[in-house]
């Protein structure tokens, strides 16, 4: 089933509607922005997202199914930090 949804990074709070089959992994889609628009690049690696509303927290393995996550949820990238 096709769901639409928003990605929005944290970084320049650009926010990007997206359709997506629910059976699609999150990693998928974060690939293919990485690949298609520049401003996403520094997502290609994230390991889990952030659900806008709730503050819920998904790991990126999974389908938009297994995370529960359905039309209208706005999505939050945000860049892992890394200390040094």
């Amino acid at each position: 089933m096709k769901i639409t949804i928003t990605i929005i990074d944290d970084r320049s709070k650009r926010k990007i509607d997206i359709q997506v089959d629910n059976e699609q992994r999150i990693q998928t889609t974060l690939r293919v922005l990485n690949e298609n628009i520049e401003e996403f690049q520094f997502f290609q690696n994230i390991k889990e997202v952030q659900i806008k509303n709730s503050g819920r927290r998904v790991l990126a393995k999974l389908t938009y199914k297994e995370a529960q996550i359905y039309t209208g949820t706005e999505i939050v990238l945000k860049v892992e930090e890394k200390n040094e």
